[in-house]
């Protein structure tokens, strides 16, 4: 049997980014938190995930941030594996770009309605094209606020990663245009994947981990 899958949505996102992946996965929604002032990325990973039991094995599964911050939690729980989609797992895989942004902070711009009123011309960075796509990204952008957006960024832009011993599984979209794939490592690369390819071929994607996930003998780790 296939124990419990918590689920960390990406930077701005939540649960619905899981739909797809959830026809066939046993998830868990994490939720993002407000950030508490000066909070370190490990310490608000460890309050993302209080409610993970720590005495049950568990498989943690990030998507963007969501990757980095289950990342931060592995040593943490009694997690089995770990699952990350369209993720980091070293800082050295961030797009020159992004280390820019560590000089000059242009991120700072996007504060306030500006930043979901302006998504038809930034949704495709994303690949998203769809109006249902763009109107989902939409709302769950509304539900965030400025306070926690600075701070996910941050938090991104200043992580010192966080070796992980045991099996990690990664998914990269090979039109990924956020973290582009030339920058990213081994991984499973999904033809045609974009940034929200777990929303967009998430169903593809979960049929995928669910036979892993039958294969591997997860009561030993292995």
């Amino acid at each position: 049997m296939v124990p419990r899958i918590y689920a960390f949505p990406g930077l701005g996102t939540d649960g619905r980014i899981f739909d797809p992946l959830r026809e066939v996965l046993p998830l868990v929604d994490v939720s993002w938190l407000e950030p508490e002032p000066e909070e370190s990325l490990s310490a608000y990973a460890m309050r993302m995930g209080r409610d993970i039991p720590r005495d049950e094995p568990v498989i943690l599964l990030g998507v963007s941030l969501g990757g980095i911050v289950a990342r931060e939690l592995v040593t943490q729980l009694n997690c089995r594996l770990l699952i990350q989609i369209s993720s980091l797992v070293r800082p050295g895989e961030l797009p020159p770009v992004m280390r820019l942004w560590r000089y000059v902070p242009l991120y700072r711009l996007s504060r306030g309605s500006w930043r979901y009123r302006t998504l038809p011309l930034w949704a495709p960075l994303f690949g998203i094209r769809e109006p249902a796509e763009q109107a989902l990204l939409q709302d769950m952008f509304r539900q965030t606020s400025d306070r926690y957006r600075m701070w996910a960024i941050q938090a991104l832009l200043s992580w010192s990663g966080q070796e992980v011993q045991g099996p990690c599984w990664r998914y990269h979209g090979t039109r990924d245009r956020v973290f582009p794939p030339r920058y990213i490592g081994e991984a499973t690369y999904v033809k045609n994947g974009t940034h929200f390819m777990v929303y967009q071929q998430g169903s593809a994607i979960g049929r995928d981990l669910l036979t892993r996930l039958q294969g591997m003998n997860l009561a030993a780790g292995t």
